[in-house]
């Protein structure tokens, strides 16, 4: 409960973030199986396990998912339709 009632730790895990989840979930159907397959099984088990147990404010526990789902999620090209 304190993790998703402090202003500082919402804050230090939107700087965390960034915009990476919005640009992973812009057109998340033309990504590749494989990063489809680890957001799904490590993103929402890995926030809420850190989220429930954790102390969030140190916002490295975030990075894991950032770095391995989020950052390539992000930059895969993805060909335009037409």
């Amino acid at each position: 409960m304190m993790n998703l009632s402090s202003q500082h730790t919402l804050m230090f895990l939107g700087l965390t973030l960034s915009i990476l989840p919005i640009l992973t979930a812009w057109d998340f159907a033309l990504l590749p199986a494989f990063i489809k397959g680890l957001f799904w099984l490590m993103v929402p088990l890995w926030f809420a396990v850190h989220l429930s147990m954790a102390l969030a404010n140190e916002t490295r526990l975030f990075l894991v998912p950032v770095a391995t789902v989020l950052i390539p999620g992000a930059l895969y090209y993805r060909r335009p339709s037409g």
